[in-house]
């Protein structure tokens, strides 16, 4: 009986550990992602004597690479895409079931 209490102290001591690691890193990792859809307009058409170099939108993190063109598009959609549903919505689904699985425990003293 006694190994089983310290035993579910461990475990509970763990999880709570990782959901303060979770919502430490879940921030910038967030904002990473975004920036995996990042993208800023550069030079607008023009006349002469004028030439625009680089008409249209570029990946912020690679300014060679046009918007949603070429690899942007399978880093965007195949890596930016997933992590945004695991980072946001993962966590949140996680301790909400946490939560009211636990729900009874709220209540009594430790």
């Amino acid at each position: 009986s006694c190994k089983s209490t310290h035993g579910f102290q461990l475990l509970d001591r763990l999880l709570g550990s990782a959901m303060v690691v979770v919502f430490v890193f879940i921030p910038s990792l967030v904002r990473t992602t975004f920036g995996l859809f990042a993208c800023v307009f550069v030079d607008t058409p023009t006349t002469e004597p004028y030439c625009a170099a680089a008409v249209g939108r570029f990946w912020i993190f690679d300014m060679d690479q046009q918007c949603f063109q070429g690899y942007h598009a399978r880093w965007a959609f195949g890596l930016g895409v997933p992590l945004l549903v695991v980072l946001c919505l993962v966590p949140p689904v996680a301790i909400a079931a946490f939560t009211l699985h636990n729900r009874s425990a709220l209540n009594t003293p430790t």
